[in-house]
């Protein structure tokens, strides 16, 4: 899959505002965060909605517990970062890549991520559910408990992803390829799994939903 990677100059200098600066400061002036780099930042429990960043990197960073909830990210980079249990709810994401970052526990309901790349991330208990994802790759990612109910799904990859007992439901997987994860225990319905490609082992472990025993 291409996915569109984001558009952003490589070599931003750090910048030199704190996260929570730059985000009083755009509250209150209405003004996007753009061209900024941020790096080594800890800081929890953030309120802050509608917000919009640009062309942003983060490096390093530490944002838990926190709601950035209805905001706008395009061509952002995620690196090395800890988000987890931060609601991203009713946001949009459009190309963003999150690279070796922990998201346990994160909401992205009723979100929108367009040209969104996952790579080598920890992802357990996240919450996708009512959003829609559109070329979205998941690649080397642990999605064990994760929900997604009620998605819209399209072009949308998972390589080499731990699904162990997540969550499908109201969610077409027809023509997904999920022959390199781990599927064990995913919970979903026969309506939805139809037309989902898997391996023969994973075929039999499927087969539970039907109520079938494989001798």
């Amino acid at each position: 899959m291409n996915i569109m990677k984001p558009i952003i100059n490589t070599e931003l200098e750090v910048n030199n505002k704190s996260l929570l600066e730059l985000l009083d400061n755009s509250s209150k002036s209405e003004e996007d965060i753009i061209d900024i780099h941020l790096k080594d930042e800890i800081i929890t429990n953030l309120e802050y909605s509608k917000i919009e960043f640009k062309r942003c990197k983060f490096t390093n960073c530490r944002i838990l517990s926190s709601k950035l909830e209805g905001c706008y990210f395009s061509d952002i980079i995620f690196e090395n970062c800890d988000l987890s249990n931060t609601s991203f709810n009713e946001s949009n994401f459009i190309r963003v890549s999150f690279i070796n970052c922990k998201l346990v526990g994160c909401n992205f309901i009723d979100s929108h991520l367009y040209n969104v790349y996952f790579n080598e991330d920890t992802m357990n208990y996240t919450n996708f559910s009512s959003s829609h994802l559109k070329e979205v790759e998941f690649k080397n990612v642990a999605l064990n408990s994760a929900s997604f109910q009620g998605i819209t799904i399209k072009n949308v990859e998972f390589k080499d992803v731990e699904l162990v007992q997540a969550q499908f439901f109201e969610t077409s997987l027809k023509g997904i390829d999920f022959t390199t994860c781990n599927l064990e225990g995913l919970i979903t319905s026969t309506k939805d799994i139809y037309g989902a490609i898997v391996t023969l082992y994973q075929a039999a472990e499927l087969s539970k939903l039907l109520g079938l025993i494989i001798k």
